[in-house]
């Protein structure tokens, strides 16, 4: 697939979500598409077709969070991506370290979630939430970074 293929299903997967301060949802995965451009030289050994880590980047929260019809991204699948495609989205009965061992199964995978992780963490995107629940994420999403980075 190619990346602006991927932007286009992103912007139609969340077209009218906000985020809870109230932006645009869209704005999440491409900032951590922009995380990854930024560190382009330093993940290029990690993962094996760079367009298949953005596609990723750009889509990760299309097969976590919405009811997109899959059969949009079928493309994905013709791409070497069916792989990483199974690992994003929570499965029921599953805990969230079990979903985040299954992200990092492989290096496209745990790239994006990592910087998934970090936009989450941005003290601008969290001084929305609640002070428990910010508290909560920032101790979920801190837990998950760790475990991320031992696995490096």
């Amino acid at each position: 697939m190619k990346l602006d293929d991927a932007i286009y299903h992103a912007y139609q997967a969340h077209e009218g979500v906000l985020d809870k301060a109230g932006v645009p949802y869209i704005k999440h995965p491409l900032r951590v598409m922009r995380r990854i451009l930024e560190i382009t030289d330093e993940i290029e050994q990690w993962a094996p077709d760079f367009n298949d880590l953005l596609v990723v980047a750009v889509l990760h929260d299309v097969w976590e969070d919405t009811a997109y019809i899959l059969e949009h991204l079928n493309v994905a699948q013709t791409h070497g991506m069916a792989a990483v495609t199974r690992h994003f989205g929570e499965f029921e009965g599953e805990t969230y370290k079990e979903y985040i061992a299954r992200c990092c199964q492989n290096s496209i995978g745990k790239i994006v979630k990592y910087y998934d992780l970090i936009d989450n963490l941005d003290p601008q995107r969290m001084s929305y939430l609640e002070t428990g629940e910010q508290k909560g994420m920032t101790k979920r999403y801190e837990w998950s970074l760790d475990y991320i980075k031992g696995l490096s």
